[in-house]
């Protein structure tokens, strides 16, 4: 048992069920070696103007890899491979940002098609 205090019943609320096992299980959790944990991911990615949402993400994604890349290798850096990570625009606060992006392209390519066709229309 861990010295971290399990939530007990609070008059006028039920709590939820599972949550003291949740929680001891998480404090039970190994990380692979060398990953860093969720605080310091989210403090490094809200340094660099990322959300945390992102960090929850990134952190997800390389737990579920066990720690390693797509080819099975186990990562070195988690700084460079997250580096690489932005560089290619895989988080999801990128992704959405050029999905709009590609939108709003869409959208002014449609709205220039509409005028030469209408110019078209009237010679």
């Amino acid at each position: 048992m861990t010295n971290k205090k399990i939530p007990r019943d609070i008059p006028g609320q039920r709590p939820l069920a599972g949550l003291p096992q949740a929680i001891e299980a998480s404090t039970t959790t190994k990380l692979p070696k060398g990953m860093p944990t969720l605080s310091v991911l989210t403090t490094e990615l809200a340094r660099l103007g990322f959300p945390a949402s992102d960090a929850e993400d990134q952190y997800d994604r390389w737990l579920a890899n066990g720690f390693r890349t797509n080819r099975g290798q186990k990562l070195q850096d988690w700084k460079a491979a997250l580096r690489m990570v932005i560089r290619n625009n895989w988080l999801p606060s990128q992704r959405k940002a050029a999905a709009q992006e590609n939108h709003a392209q869409d959208k002014e390519s449609a709205e220039l098609a509409r005028i030469r066709r209408l110019k078209r229309e009237q010679r």
